[in-house]
């Protein structure tokens, strides 16, 4: 994590190993990080039990494009890592959808968010393509469009909802609930897609029921982002209200 490593070159070292689920050994002296590089080591913990895959094994060395997934249904979830090891010339990478295994066609169109660049991007239908400068990478999440309000990435982790997010679901057709794991004292974020829906209003709900506040909203056009700041680690319920279209 420390120089004469760049941000970009942290940032893409410490990805490959959040993403790819290797174990994650930490020789810095901590207390000495500045706080951008502590922060790269806080989002590839805690290891989320997966594996991710080189897509281009067989077509780049080191690969350039990595690939975690989670679940299945509705309930998928795709990252995608892209990489540009070289530390000089920047490139454009394009990723065909359906090397991921996305479906293509038909009208399917996929949200996406950059995590480190903390943005959400334009709809895709067939392939994710963004320019790398040298010696960085992009840790993208990928969410299938549905027409509805949609948890589409998370602050906490490059898995981006896949090692903190618990559960989530579109309910009475007005609300989005969800559980994740959280730090104490961290602000968590939640980046919601809208689909056109106005919202009402967020809140923490606690387990057996009743309201545990209400949460600050920071609204953009067509996406939002909710914020958690725990007071102490565990487990919350939340929920953000809509009205009907």
């Amino acid at each position: 994590m420390r120089k004469p490593l760049t941000i970009d070159q942290a940032r893409a070292w410490a990805s490959l190993i959040g993403l790819s689920g290797q174990m994650a050994v930490v020789s810095e002296w901590l207390p000495g990080l500045p706080e951008e590089r502590l922060e790269i080591v806080k989002r590839v913990l805690p290891n989320h039990g997966l594996r991710g895959r080189p897509v281009d094994l067989f077509e780049a060395d080191p690969p350039r494009v990595w690939h975690l997934r989670a679940g299945s249904g509705e309930g998928r979830r795709d990252v995608v890592g892209l990489f540009r090891w070289r530390s000089s010339d920047p490139e454009r990478t394009t990723v065909d959808l359906r090397k991921l295994g996305l479906e293509t066609g038909d009208g399917a169109r996929y949200l996406g968010f950059d995590f480190w660049g903390d943005r959400f991007l334009p709809p895709v239908e067939s392939e994710l393509a963004l320019d790398l400068p040298p010696g960085s990478c992009k840790v993208v999440s990928l969410v299938r469009e549905r027409g509805r309000p949609q948890v589409l990435s998370t602050s906490a982790h490059v898995g981006q909802g896949i090692a903190d997010v618990i559960s989530q679901g579109w309910q009475d057709e007005r609300v989005l609930r969800g559980r994740s794991r959280v730090i104490g004292g961290e602000p968590y974020e939640l980046r919601i897609a809208t689909a056109g829906f106005a919202v009402v209003g967020a809140k923490m709900v606690r387990d057996g029921g009743g309201e545990g506040g209400d949460l600050p909203i920071v609204k953009e056009e067509r996406v939002l982002r909710v914020t958690i700041t725990p007071p102490e680690s565990g487990e919350v319920n939340w929920e953000v209200t809509f009205d009907r279209k």
